[in-house]
């Protein structure tokens, strides 16, 4: 995962988005410990390796250059801890954000790593166990219905940078990243077709 971090990076240095400006310094052993004590789930070793990177983004950060992906933000784990807080209750209480078309709803224990301030946010399923553990589970404020996007986090960083590598992600002349999201789609479905989140495209 660590070689699709860098390539992203280099992509974005090439095309003059400066992401890497935004980032933090890797994740220190008290960081993770802190988030897992607070938290009460520990984090999957693909976790650990990403955070080994960098502690997600400073907040704030230049508004235009705060992004892995348009729109979503990486959050530190400082910052994933309020976020899962703040989403705590409405993870026990199973609300239907949460829930699939199928009506299948996550465990509670939901890393939060991408998200948009909107609502909709990118988590991890830690729910030791289950046959989803480690998946990337997709919640959408914007119409779309919840879903399992990713089978991994390695998973999510190679169709990521291969959307870079393809100009599918790009910067518009204002310094913002841009997406033609049906060719990221197809790119996402072609390297995950069992996920929900993509068996409709």
């Amino acid at each position: 995962m660590q070689d699709y971090f860098r390539a992203i990076l280099a992509v974005q240095q090439a095309i003059g988005y400066d992401w890497a400006s935004c980032l933090q310094a890797p994740a220190e052993f008290e960081q993770i410990l802190a988030f897992e004590t607070k938290a009460g789930f520990k984090l999957n070793d693909e976790l650990l390796e990403l955070y080994a990177c960098a502690n997600g983004t400073q907040n704030p950060c230049n508004s235009d250059q705060a992004f892995l992906i348009p729109i979503h933000q990486w959050l530190s784990l400082e910052s994933a801890a309020d976020y899962y807080f703040a989403y705590k209750d409405t993870l026990a209480s199973r609300s239907a954000l949460f829930k699939e078309p199928g009506g299948y709803i996550p465990g509670p224990n939901l890393f939060p790593l991408l998200e948009d301030g909107r609502g909709s946010c990118f988590w991890v399923d830690l729910n030791a166990d289950d046959e989803h553990y480690g998946q990337l589970f997709r919640t959408n404020t914007g119409g779309d219905a919840s879903c399992y996007a990713f089978s991994s986090l390695t998973s999510l960083f190679k169709t990521i940078s291969e959307a870079y590598d393809n100009q599918i992600i790009s910067m518009d002349p204002e310094g913002w990243l841009e997406c033609d999201y049906e060719d990221y789609y197809a790119l996402a479905s072609k390297n995950e077709p069992t996920m929900p989140c993509w068996q409709k495209i």
